[in-house]
């Protein structure tokens, strides 16, 4: 059965190539054709899904920025999978391995499942994005259940719209112009990326991949010998006060505003995944980030950005998952105040560093009316909500509501060659004031008007609370937690580890 169904994926997949080839003679390249995951066979009712491969971290180890690129005994294969919800359908998994256990998350959804002859069985209420765990967190499944409506289709006779059919495509950089759309539908994966600058009212969507392994990373060496050299990457200049940082990134914007990127989904970033530079009113809805390996490939970045909002997306990171920074040279008039961002509904698994963060780079005046809300982390290793301040803003009016984290990842954590103590993974909740010497010169900071209301720990590992302060000179003020609970236990002052005395904590 697990061959048959094997095999009727890899049919429906070239089906949809050999349908792409007539409608557009020469753009898919159904020779890239990938092989379909061994590890899993998906079906919905009884029909065969292509379950796709993505290269993610296997342990919590990272280098030195901007160090070597990071080893494949690093990594392993996990699954992913993407399909329309409809009501009543029933999702079967079968498993190479033989089952043991099978959990999924995020478990506050209560999705319940059924175990007969090695296949998982269950329904969902509505669609999402769920990971699958078959004996652990290894070589997990990603499932992306979308909503049937989740793409308009462009006109594909508009000049203006950059249309991607099933089937596989060299696309390279993808340079937007002001009101164009790039459209990548069901069946397509693009190698490539697309990046805006001084751009406006442009739409990135579809259902299908958008995959940048292809391209090298910048700055490094990359010792994989089958990575493409491409000019664009390779001509970023190392003076990162007249570069841009969304060189790098699958989808980057700078100096851009009025952009919508919704359904896609994003695999293999040669460094951060969506990035926006100097931006303003964005939109990020029902995005999938997976097969994020390297070094530094954080999830989502916007640096000196305002009026932003992410939603209903889920992010595996290696880094860093959903991140607000103010970067020294993106830290230019009409951009030195970061504000109205908006997080929620969004699913987050990061393999090293912090799931929701504000930070470690603050540039800016002001950051401002940050609100994060509704969101699982169903896996993290150092803090699940975090904030760094380590430059000069006045950080003040955060928001970190109705958060779930669930389980740590404490294997084998290693920075460069030296491994750390598992004591400082998986803490729910840590904010860093001012910040270490090297990094921060003017230290003159404040920090006031933190709130956390609703935070739920229910891992199995330990976990804590972190406030800490490098500087004297950093103020910090009105600290609120409210409600938020280690397993059921409501937190209290026990559950806080302190550098120094904050008069003006208050946990309720």
């Amino acid at each position: 059965m697990k061959k048959l169904c094997y095999l009727l994926s890899a049919v429906l997949l070239l089906g949809c190539c050999v349908v792409t080839v007539a409608q557009e003679a020469g753009e898919p390249s159904p020779v890239n054709m990938e092989e379909p995951s061994e590890d899993y066979e998906v079906c919905v009712n009884g029909t065969p899904v292509f379950v796709y491969k993505a290269r993610v971290s296997k342990y919590p180890i990272n280098q030195e920025w901007p160090g070597y690129q990071r080893p494949l005994d690093q990594t392993e294969i996990a699954a992913f999978a993407y399909f329309d919800y409809h009501r009543g359908d029933v999702i079967t998994v079968t498993p190479k391995e033989k089952i043991e256990t099978c959990v999924i998350r995020p478990s506050s959804y209560g999705i319940k499942h059924t175990i007969e002859d090695n296949t998982v069985s269950f329904k969902v209420g509505k669609p999402c994005q769920i990971v699958v765990e078959v004996n652990g967190y290894h070589k997990a499944l990603h499932l992306f259940v979308n909503p049937k409506n989740l793409a308009r289709k462009s006109d594909l006779n508009d000049p203006k719209v950059h249309y991607f059919g099933p089937g596989y495509h060299d696309a390279g950089v993808i340079n937007v112009k002001s009101g164009e759309t790039v459209y990548v539908d069901e069946g397509a994966v693009v190698y490539g990326c697309v990046w805006g600058v001084d751009v406006e009212n442009v739409t990135v969507t579809g259902k299908g991949i958008l995959d940048m392994s292809k391209m090298s990373r910048p700055f490094e060496r990359d010792d994989e010998s089958d990575i493409l050299e491409l000019p664009e990457m390779n001509a970023w200049s190392k003076d990162w006060g007249t570069s841009s940082i969304i060189r790098g990134a699958v989808i980057g914007f700078l100096r851009s505003k009025n952009v919508k990127i919704s359904g896609v989904i994003l695999r293999d970033p040669s460094m951060w995944t969506v990035v926006t530079q100097n931006c303003e009113n964005f939109v990020i809805d029902n995005v999938k980030l997976i097969g994020l390996w390297r070094y530094n490939a954080d999830g989502i970045d916007l640096c000196n950005s305002s009026h932003i909002r992410i939603r209903n997306s889920f992010l595996r990171t290696f880094d860093d998952g959903i991140v607000i920074k103010g970067l020294d040279f993106a830290c230019v008039d009409g951009y030195k105040t970061i504000r109205d961002i908006r997080a929620r509904n969004c699913v987050l698994w990061c393999d090293w560093g912090r799931a929701l963060e504000i930070g470690a780079e603050t540039y800016a005046d002001e950051v401002t009316d940050i609100r994060f809300k509704n969101c699982e982390v169903v896996r993290f290793t150092h803090y699940a909500v975090d904030l760094q301040s380590w430059h000069h803003a006045r950080v003040h009016h955060l928001y970190w509501k109705n958060i779930n984290a669930e389980e740590p990842i404490l294997e084998n954590p290693t920075y460069r060659v030296y491994p750390i103590d598992p004591k400082w993974f998986g803490g729910f909740i840590c904010a860093e004031f001012a910040g270490l010497r090297e990094w921060n010169h003017r230290r003159e900071g404040l920090i006031d008007h933190l709130y956390y209301k609703n935070i739920r720990y229910t891992g199995s590992a330990p976990t804590y609370i972190r406030f800490y302060d490098w500087d004297e000179e950093h103020y910090v003020n009105d600290v609120f937690i409210r409600n938020c609970t280690i397993n059921g236990r409501k937190v209290t002052r026990d559950d806080v580890r302190l550098d120094r005395e904050m008069p003006n904590l208050q946990i309720k």
